[in-house]
């Protein structure tokens, strides 16, 4: 959802919002985090990073424009704002294949790599993007062919040239997960640190620069330091809000805040403060094998699993914040009986730290394998050090068992399902990214991968 509102007079008077556009879909899990981007006359807007899932949206007709998108290529991959209005598209055209860039002349061929998403000068004469495999300069800003490198202090999340292209502001994610933002004068090529310590969304997105350039508006979660409790906290008041900073002195504060929904992807244009608001309503439904009317089972969950006789639904729980996910995820399940009717209020079923899958149970119901990304302690990003990726055994009908890791190998192997085999217990992975298959044949009674029994 898309609004906008006046954000600047004497006093920098906040005016009241008003709805722009709305696009509604139905996503499976993960998916409701695509990236929108607002174009910087806020006249249209991006949605999604995926070639098959990729949109542009005219905000001032309040339509699509597929034909606009793909312009003449061939084959489109990606797109990003480069310019007013224009799009830099990844791509296949002719005998060439890239990224190509607005010119006055048409469309040129550029050397940004495919994986690379570039940000543009407000002219469209200069670019940037981002290289988080280089081991120096990964940050690379200025003219095509003649980009000059620096060293941000992490990974950069968002990019910005001011409107005269004088100066170049990024947001950058440390390997503790606080953000800090920066600015580059580009004539001089000096770069020095404007606020650090934030707290901002893992995921990333745009910022934007007030009309006078004397603030900047970032999208955060808090306006002090990041804290990694509060990160795993399942409902905490954590949702990303539109800030004001000061480039003068880094002193910030809100200006758009919705309870429960996360507000990000800030735009300025004219006189006016466009942004991005993701309403997520997820939940379980049922409805017959044969079709027909479906009706919601448990809200705010994801990913049921069945028990083997079908009276209990486990299911992954947590608020869908961009700032944390996916670290405040943990497992519930639910009674339910023949007809598929919840009998039952939710209880815990498995909870840690970092993510956790929901589980399947063993032919006797004692047992219960699942996909998680434990760790030993609390961290601050799915991709921080201490996190795994593995399946997990434990007890049923203890939340305080310990969990027994199975495995110590492979991406995102899971779900975990358990099959019985004679008087063994088998937990079939199944990678969804590396097509990872594999039979981990385990003790029936004791869970361990040797048949002894578990500490």
């Amino acid at each position: 959802m898309l609004s906008s509102m006046n954000s600047y007079g004497q006093e920098h008077a906040v005016g009241a919002p008003v709805f722009v556009l709305q696009r509604s879909e139905n996503h499976w899990i993960d998916r409701y985090f695509s990236p929108v981007s607002i174009s910087p006359t806020a006249r249209q807007a991006l949605f999604g990073n995926d070639p098959n899932d990729l949109h542009l949206y005219d905000i001032t007709r309040n339509r699509e424009e597929p034909a606009l998108l793909k312009g003449y290529l061939t084959e489109l991959k990606g797109a990003a704002f480069c310019g007013s209005d224009s799009l830099a598209r990844l791509g296949r055209a002719g005998s060439g294949s890239g990224w190509f860039l607005p010119t006055p002349g048409g469309e040129m061929l550029a050397t940004i790599p495919d994986r690379f998403m570039p940000t543009c000068s407000p002219d469209a004469k200069e670019i940037a993007y981002f290289d988080a495999g280089a081991p120096e300069n990964s940050l690379l800003v200025g003219l095509p062919g003649k980009l000059r490198g620096y060293k941000p202090d992490g990974r950069v999340t968002a990019m910005l040239f001011s409107p005269d292209s004088a100066s170049f502001f990024y947001l950058a994610l440390n390997s503790v997960g606080e953000g800090s933002l920066s600015q580059i004068d580009l004539t001089t090529g000096e770069s020095h640190l404007i606020a650090g310590h934030l707290d901002v969304s893992l995921f990333g997105g745009q910022i934007a620069l007030s009309p006078d350039q004397k603030s900047v508006y970032p999208s955060l979660a808090s306006h002090g330091a990041p804290s990694n409790e509060m990160r795993s906290h399942r409902y905490a008041d954590r949702w990303l809000k539109i800030s004001q900073m000061d480039l003068a002195t880094g002193d910030r504060h809100p200006v758009v805040a919705t309870a429960g929904r996360d507000n990000f992807g800030p735009a300025v244009a004219g006189n006016a403060l466009y942004w991005v608001r993701s309403e997520v309503e997820d939940s379980i439904v049922k409805l017959p094998s044969t079709g027909g009317v479906s009706k919601e089972v448990i809200a705010g969950g994801q990913v049921p699993m069945w028990n083997l006789d079908g009276s209990k639904i486990a299911y992954f729980f947590g608020d869908t914040r961009l700032a944390d996910e996916p670290l405040d995820i943990d497992d519930a399940v639910v009674g339910v009986n023949s007809k598929g009717t919840r009998k039952t209020q939710p209880f815990i079923i498995v909870s840690g730290y970092h993510e956790d899958f929901p589980p399947a149970w063993s032919p006797n119901g004692k047992w219960i394998a699942f996909h998680s990304h434990r760790s030993p302690a609390l961290i601050a990003s799915y991709h921080s050090k201490g996190s795994t990726d593995d399946i997990y055994l434990r007890e049923a009908d203890d939340v305080h068992a310990p969990e027994i890791r199975l495995t110590d190998f492979g991406l995102e192997t899971g779900p975990a399902y358990l099959v019985a085999r004679r008087e063994e217990v088998a937990v079939r992975l199944m990678g969804s990214q590396r097509d990872l298959r594999h039979i981990q044949a385990l003790g029936a009674h004791y869970g361990s991968r040797d048949g002894s029994r578990p500490p």
